[in-house]
């Protein structure tokens, strides 16, 4: 699993052994080459995905829960495979983030699972717990940091619930 600013690094280094080979400038490169091309549009992509989460962490609850809602449920929609897929970007997109705009979409992300009925809620969480199991130890370990924080001021049972909820996720 990569993170966006990951894929970024692997799209530059690339580019840059394709630039190499080749006689003309970086930024002449970037446009004729079709491969690098299509680079630059997916940088272009990831940057703006990343944007899109500060954005939306900067937004107010009420905005920040649509926003996110409206994702959850186009989630559910989907076949377990594609749910996977997008919720890893989503996740992968977050992880770029700094920490207190993580927190901040992991409440939101916390508190619109917690108020998901027990099917839709099961179904989150096994794309969440397949998603998690291929995080290496600093990433999990970073994503354990955002939801403590983020359940910091539930009350001191539904805390100690969601917490053992995202335990179990990341086994």
């Amino acid at each position: 699993m990569t993170t966006a600013r990951e894929e970024l690094e692997q799209l530059a280094e690339e580019c840059e052994v394709c630039a190499l080979e080749h006689d003309e400038s970086i930024d002449n490169h970037l446009i004729t080459c079709p491969s690098c091309s299509d680079h630059v549009d997916k940088a272009h992509e990831i940057a703006h995905m990343i944007e899109h989460m500060k954005q939306i962490s900067r937004d107010d609850e009420e905005m920040r829960k649509e926003v996110l809602v409206h994702d959850v449920e186009d989630f559910l929609a989907m076949s377990d495979e594609e749910r996977k897929d997008a919720m890893s970007d989503m996740f992968d997109n977050i992880a770029d983030l700094n920490e207190a705009e993580r927190t901040v979409i992991v409440k939101t992300r916390t508190d619109i699972m917690t108020s998901l009925p027990k099917e839709e809620r099961d179904r989150m969480i096994a794309s969440a717990r397949e998603i998690y199991s291929s995080y290496d130890v600093n990433r999990r370990i970073s994503e354990e940091q955002a939801i403590l924080a983020a359940t910091e001021d539930y009350n001191p049972l539904k805390r100690t619930m969601v917490r053992r909820m995202y335990k179990r996720m990341m086994r």
